[in-house]
């Protein structure tokens, strides 16, 4: 298996569940029928879901990202860029929102994504 996996991982569906070479940190929640990898064959790089992460039912994460500790990719998600902690990440192309309880920290790092509060 091309990925590598911490501790924790807690997959209550699985079926239909796509894990191709990626590192996934501890206590990471992943739903039914998700994709994670590469872009392609020529990309290099490769996913990293962070400690605390929840990939919801259909999403899709793609490429050398990072996806930050306690973010939420919403279901049936298209992520094809960097995901700060606590935050949400929602439609096809996803669009990365803040959300209300995160912590200071996560909003700064949002400025320059251009994003909102969820």
């Amino acid at each position: 298996m091309a990925a590598s996996v911490d501790g924790g991982l807690y997959v209550p569906h699985p079926y239909g569940i796509v894990v191709g070479a990626c590192d996934i940190g501890k206590r990471v929640t992943l739903l039914q029928h998700i994709t994670i990898g590469r872009r392609d064959h020529t990309d290099r790089g490769r996913p990293r879901i962070d400690d605390g992460a929840s990939l919801m039912a259909g999403c899709v994460v793609l490429g050398d990202i990072t996806i930050g500790s306690g973010a939420t990719i919403g279901a049936n998600s298209v992520v094809l860029k960097d995901v700060p902690p606590d935050c949400v990440a929602i439609g096809a192309p996803a669009k990365i929102l803040r959300r209300a309880d995160a912590p200071i920290d996560a909003k700064d790092e949002l400025q320059d994504a251009k994003s909102q509060v969820a």
